[in-house]
């Protein structure tokens, strides 16, 4: 069976453990996915409200790639830090929370 990586939908880490509730998640209905035969390339959100996708930057992505309810915010910025071997990122990451908030992307 051949899959559509076209439309594929990204799994969501943590999976089958229940999130936390310090922890920022993706809103309900609203999936994050790729275009693309590369994971990592060409990030999209589907968020209901919009009827559409909102293309994301690699920033973006991996931000809400994070947001699955199993880290709270100091987690989720090691994390990041780890991943882009960056220090002091925290300021940027609480403000694109904000707005992701702001917006109905993550809960």
């Amino acid at each position: 069976m051949k899959r559509d990586s076209a439309r594929a939908a990204v799994p969501a880490r943590g999976e089958g453990q229940p999130p936390r509730a310090d922890a920022p998640r993706l809103a309900p209905g609203v999936r994050l996915g790729h275009d693309g035969a590369t994971f990592g390339e060409n990030f999209w959100l589907a968020v209901p409200r919009l009827a559409g996708r909102v293309r994301l930057n690699a920033s973006a992505a991996a931000i809400l790639l994070r947001c699955d309810g199993s880290r709270n915010l100091d987690g989720l910025v090691a994390d990041l830090e780890r991943h882009f071997g960056a220090c002091g990122i925290r300021p940027e990451v609480v403000e694109f929370l904000q707005r992701a908030r702001e917006r109905g992307w993550i809960a």
